[in-house]
């Protein structure tokens, strides 16, 4: 990289990790991540383990979904754990 994105790169890189705020780390100013992908905001990288989201829906074709196959439906209180294709905007 060159000029000055380049130099504030750079100038991140070589920082002390002292002057970082605590629970972060250089990483998130020198790769940041869009929690959530958007049309909007092109430009910015994506967590490649959203891309994969996985949701389940309960086996007994009740309406409720999760994204965690330990979860109860509320109806037949069963694990809603059968995997369904997930379809991003």
């Amino acid at each position: 990289m060159v000029g000055c994105l380049g130099n504030l790169y750079g100038s991140i890189e070589n920082m002390n990790e002292t002057y970082m705020q605590p629970n972060h780390n250089k990483e998130d100013l020198l790769k940041p991540k869009a929690v959530v992908t958007s049309k909007e905001v092109p430009l910015l990288l994506t967590d490649d383990v959203s891309a994969v989201k996985k949701v389940y829906m309960c086996g007994s074709y009740h309406r409720f979904i999760a994204d965690d196959p330990r979860a109860i439906c509320p109806t037949c209180k069963y694990t809603i754990s059968t995997e369904v294709p997930f379809v991003a905007p």
